[in-house]
């Protein structure tokens, strides 16, 4: 019973651990700021340019 107990602890702690996860919402998050940013420059140099 001991070693379920501790397996379980483990999973639970595995699955709690979220230090990954801003890396994981930067790399997600950067390219579709670009992609808009440079949407937007073009648009502005269409208008003004």
């Amino acid at each position: 019973m001991c070693v379920l107990g501790s397996l379980g602890r483990r999973i639970n702690s595995f699955f709690r651990q979220d230090t990954g996860a801003v890396t994981v919402e930067g790399v997600l998050w950067v390219p579709i700021y670009g992609v808009f940013f440079a949407l937007l420059v073009d648009v502005s140099l269409m208008f003004n340019g």
